[in-house]
């Protein structure tokens, strides 16, 4: 699996056991890529390109970007649809769906003898859905992390759950976590078979060894490095 870019000479091989680091040195050219990226991340066309033998994919059905560590969120919007999806389709598997439909019938008649308490018409739907369940029991991952690293770890673990994810993309990344907390991440993405792309600005961290730097310099020259 690969990520090329029409402006990049170099392409980006995605492989549990190799970070990529794509360091962009032109700041304009760094919010450029990224809003490319975050487009692409929410189903959108955009220039970057993945690709796994000759097939074009798309970004969303494979992989995730990661660029606000501010408002972390295990239970964000799209995690829990996907969640609520993935419950839902489980709700009715046979081992599942006696139960579902004795809960239901349970609820129906407790409305029918609850509403007959008031003399005032009153309408409710019959049958609850799923997903409504789901949002009225206040079903959600379980957010249990310290620091950051913890919850990247934690958000990763969700998405391949979730999303059965082959990447991740972080922006800036090396601004908040220390190298010995990078190295850890990596590794776990390396278990996890997750590869690792890091658009960063200018890095001032020391590379590591299982990084491959491509370099866009403010001339926009473009330089690969391979520790």
């Amino acid at each position: 699996m690969k990520i090329v870019h029409y402006d990049i000479d170099t392409h980006i091989e995605l492989s549990p056991d190799c970070v990529n680091i794509l360091s962009i040195e032109n700041h304009s050219l760094l919010y450029k890529y990224v809003t490319e990226f975050v487009k692409g991340f929410s189903g959108d066309s955009c220039n970057f390109i993945l690709s796994e033998k000759d097939k074009i994919l798309k970004l969303a059905d494979y992989g995730e970007i990661l660029f606000d560590y501010f408002n972390v969120n295990l239970n964000n919007k799209k995690l829990l649809n996907i969640l609520y999806k993935k419950l839902a389709d489980a709700s009715v598997r046979a081992e599942f769906l006696s139960q579902y439909s004795e809960m239901n019938s349970m609820l129906q008649q407790f409305l029918v003898n609850l509403v007959d308490e008031f003399e005032i018409p009153l309408v409710y739907d019959e049958g609850i859905q799923p997903q409504d369940l789901f949002k009225v029991c206040g079903v959600k991952i379980e957010e249990s992390y310290n620091n950051l690293l913890e919850y990247i770890i934690q958000y990763i673990n969700a998405l391949i759950e979730m999303k059965n994810i082959s990447f991740i993309v972080f922006v800036n990344l090396k601004c908040f976590l220390e190298s010995d907390d990078i190295a850890q991440l990596y590794k776990h993405c390396e278990y996890k078979k997750v590869s690792v792309l890091l658009l960063e600005g200018k890095c001032e961290q020391t590379y590591l060894n299982n990084e491959k730097i491509i370099v866009i310099d403010k001339d926009l020259c473009e330089i690969v490095v391979k520790l």
